[in-house]
């Protein structure tokens, strides 16, 4: 298991990645991106005023959701494959809304991935706070097209990033599964 903890978490990253693909696979409605990953359920204030709070209240309540609809998170690595990962700098957002109308909602206006995606948030020397996402396999080319027309470039591909959890992870074999 891991020794990747979110900021205010005290699950490892490979569970909260497990219980977010549990959530989303069933979920993801290309054609209802924004309603299909936006859950009333886990709704919450924007990543504002304490980051730490919303995604810990995020993550938290679909893990006990997760339970409550007998959903159970996935328990092998292998069973994350084509889904991938993305990071979110808050810190470097200018809320130009390209980026939700290019990804059919998935981006927020001020370009934060669907809530129900959150796995993670983290901290960076260089870049501050990152909120690390799941995208599922069935709208990778639609955040794609969100992360291209970024002009910010607060939102990328985790594998695109110079952070340490990309090689961290690669490390512990995570990435090879996805």
């Amino acid at each position: 298991m891991s020794n990747i903890i979110g900021l205010g978490d005290d699950v490892p990253f490979e569970v909260r990645l497990a219980e977010t693909i549990a959530w989303c696979q069933p979920r993801v409605q290309r054609e209802r991106l924004r309603a299909s990953l936006r859950s009333d359920e886990l709704q919450v204030r924007l990543l504002g005023d304490n980051r730490i709070f919303a995604v810990m209240s995020v993550v938290r309540h679909r893990g006990t959701l997760l339970s409550k609809y007998k959903l159970k998170p996935v328990t092998s690595l292998d069973q994350l494959a084509n889904g991938k990962l993305l990071a979110y700098f808050p810190d470097e957002e200018l809320a130009c809304g390209a980026a939700e109308v290019a990804s059919r909602g998935y981006f927020d206006v001020y370009n934060a991935p669907a809530h129900d995606t959150w796995v993670a948030l983290l901290d960076d020397p260089d870049r501050g706070h990152y909120l690390i996402a799941w995208v599922p396999p069935e709208i990778t080319d639609l955040v794609a097209d969100g992360i291209y027309v970024n002009p910010e470039q607060c939102i990328e591909w985790l594998e695109n990033t110079k952070i340490p959890l990309y090689r961290t992870l690669q490390d512990k074999g995570l990435l090879a599964q996805i």
